[in-house]
């Protein structure tokens, strides 16, 4: 994604979820939510200074800091 112009991303992954259709190959559809859990160290936001109030609320306890974008600029690639 082209992140280059985005200036506001709070909470943006506030209530983000999927299911997982038969999660277990059972063959009956479970419906199992499942958090936001990908990585996104490929974003590099530089119209935003820090990670923004509520940004990762709704996302997997497991996602961490390695994962999460490149706030303004820090780490991007040049």
């Amino acid at each position: 994604w082209n992140t280059g112009l985005v200036t506001n991303m709070n909470a943006m992954f506030s209530n983000s979820y999927w299911y997982y259709l038969d999660a277990d190959g059972d063959g009956i559809d479970d419906h199992t939510p499942s958090a936001f859990d990908q990585d996104l160290s490929d974003w590099c936001v530089v119209g935003i200074g820090s990670e923004p109030s509520g940004f990762a609320e709704g996302t997997s306890p497991t996602w961490d800091l390695a994962e999460k974008p490149s706030w303004g600029g820090g780490g991007c690639p040049v």
